[in-house]
């Protein structure tokens, strides 16, 4: 046997391995003993047929499709003996036989970048930090008294407390009519809901009942807009709930008990989610630093998995665990392929990190991981036996690591972010005591 590794542009790497019709006798007889027992030929049992027959009948069948499982036998071997470290699935790109009855084949590979880890104790940054005011907490408790409020009819949409009721359909991109046997949509849109289209809020502020106009719609998953024909059908106000210690309690279920105790709690609430951006917004800062000051190619094996990653977290938050309807995914594709490199990026630069501290899951780690997980009905030993033995929780936990060394030997100054806004997604409180809302008004187009 002799094998030939080469080098190629970036990462990519491939062994030209020739095998000789000897080399090969081994790995063939191994092939006829794992086929033997799915093998039928009359006059035998299945699975009893002798092995001679078997190569009569069948050897260049089974040898040609044992030729893949070969080579990765082969390389796997190899790059063991030579300590060569291959990241994602090797792939059998080219085999050639000779008139001998050996073969050549060609798997190409990659393998991670060689770099020089660059400083990564002592980086200077910024973090953002944002200090909670009781114009905020009014805010909140505002938002709270609207999503409890009830409806009233209006007459005519006015501002953030009207709720309007919208029948929209679809036009003829070229001719502006609308489309034959096209669908129509009834739609209650709040206009105090801050993910509202800013073009439909402006289109709806001081309409009535009978009033339309056209809308261009964004595609739920594009830049393109799709032009509608919208009517008002209804108009109603929303009245917010009574602020008062009854209200309160009646919305806690009793974990709360005064105005005061629930202007505290969300101010306690606020504080948190600022301390979680502000911390990220670090991290992040931190992680830029790193990115900028290393220079390497990423293998695109670690991109494709990293962009894998981001699809099945895509499916998982979907209530059917699919796709959405209409997913684009080469779009999809397209806009995540520069965050993609930037994480595996990361996440090789990570992986030095942890070697250069010698880094390790200790026992405390495990313990500080299984705190944090949300509360679930698995015994504690077999948690904990899981946490222990699965590869990605040790990744996930050394990364965390890694981090953390970054961050704790950084010089970090503060700087007031005057411009921090917090957005609807900011308001999933962690509390107990939150509730769902199933009103009317909660609904935007």
């Amino acid at each position: 046997m002799e094998t030939q590794f080469r080098t190629l542009e970036g990462c990519k790497r491939e062994a030209v391995i020739e095998l000789t019709k000897t080399d090969l006798i081994p790995h063939f007889e191994e092939a006829y003993r794992k086929a033997q027992p799915e093998i039928e030929v009359k006059g035998f049992r299945k699975g009893k047929v002798p092995i001679n027959i078997i190569k009569q009948k069948f050897g260049k069948q089974i040898e040609n499709n044992a030729i893949e499982d070969i080579a990765s036998a082969v390389f796997s071997e190899l790059v063991r003996e030579n300590g060569v470290r291959p990241i994602g699935q090797p792939s059998l790109t080219d085999l050639e036989r000779n008139p001998e009855g050996g073969i050549k084949i060609t798997v190409a590979y990659e393998v991670l970048p060689e770099f020089e880890l660059g400083e990564y104790r002592g980086l200077i940054v910024d973090k953002p930090i944002h200090t909670v005011n009781g114009e905020e907490v009014d805010g909140e408790i505002n938002r709270i008294l609207i999503e409890n409020g009830t409806l009233e009819d209006a007459e005519q949409v006015d501002g953030d407390t009207s709720v309007a009721t919208v029948l929209f359909r679809k036009l003829d991109t070229e001719t502006g009519l609308p489309l034959l046997g096209g669908e129509s949509e009834s739609l209650e849109v709040f206009l105090g809901n801050r993910n509202i289209d800013s073009e439909l809020k402006a289109s709806l502020l001081n309409t009535k009942i009978g009033d339309s106009f056209t809308y261009s719609a964004k595609e739920p998953n594009g830049d393109k807009r799709l032009p509608f024909h919208a009517s008002v059908t209804k108009v109603q106000r929303v009245v917010p709930a009574e602020f008062t210690n009854d209200f309160v309690e009646n919305m806690t279920q009793g974990s709360l008990t005064s105005t005061e105790e629930l202007r505290d709690e969300i101010d306690r609430q606020l504080r948190q989610i600022w301390d979680n951006k502000s911390r990220q917004a670090l991290d992040d800062a931190l992680v830029g630093k790193l990115l900028e000051a290393h220079t390497f190619d990423v293998p695109s094996t670690l991109v494709s998995e990293v962009m894998m990653s981001y699809v099945e977290d895509l499916k998982q938050r979907q209530s059917d665990k699919k796709l959405p309807k209409g997913f684009d995914l080469q779009r999809f594709g397209q806009q995540m392929l520069p965050l993609a490199v930037q994480t595996a990026k990361w996440m090789i630069i990570r992986e030095r990190i942890i070697e250069a501290e010698s880094l390790k899951v200790e026992e405390d780690d495990i313990e500080r991981f299984i705190e944090g997980l949300p509360n679930i009905q698995i015994d504690t030993d077999q948690l904990r036996s899981f946490v222990e033995n699965d590869a990605q929780v040790q990744s996930r936990i050394l990364g965390e690591k890694a981090l953390d060394v970054v961050r704790d030997y950084a010089v970090i100054t503060e700087v007031e972010d005057v411009n921090a806004q917090l957005h609807d997604h900011d308001h999933d409180h962690e509390h107990d005591h939150e509730h769902d809302h199933d009103h009317e008004h909660d609904h935007h187009h």
